[in-house]
């Protein structure tokens, strides 16, 4: 059997072209939805956020990876938010909480703000987990 390289290297350029597309229209769909969002390694450390979540932590997008989603919440709640994502990773099932966040930095309010978050397991690899966390402000609803 004689394999055309350049036909090769064509149609790996091709499916590289299509996974940057498809990148760039996932990464559009999470910085415009209209609820913080973030992807999380399994202790809580964000991978990956949209500006919703940065407003909670009072920080630039870019400075929140590599934060800890518990790090918006009391030493109690934290513990809730960890008991959820491990449920989560142990069922493979949505698992859906609702805590209060600290009251954001920047604001000139002492309100907590109540939060149900959703987390959804979007790996099951032996090596690692990403855990996806979406959170809807209840005085948003």
């Amino acid at each position: 059997m004689e394999i055309d390289y350049r036909k090769f290297l064509h149609a790996n350029s091709r499916v590289m072209e299509m996974l940057e597309t498809a990148k760039r229209s996932a990464d559009t769909m999470i910085d415009r939805l209209p609820a913080a969002f973030a992807v999380l390694n399994e202790s809580g450390e964000i991978l990956r956020a949209n500006d919703r979540m940065a407003s909670l932590f009072a920080k630039p997008t870019e400075e929140v990876r590599g934060s800890n989603i518990l790090q918006v919440h009391r030493e109690e709640d934290a513990k809730t938010i960890l008991t959820a994502i491990s449920t989560a990773i142990k069922t493979g099932l949505e698992t859906v909480v609702q805590v209060p966040i600290l009251p954001n930095a920047t604001q000139n309010s002492t309100e907590e703000r109540q939060i149900l978050w959703k987390m959804s397991v979007y790996s099951d690899s032996p090596h690692f987990t990403l855990v996806g966390i979406l959170g809807i402000d209840f005085r948003e609803i």
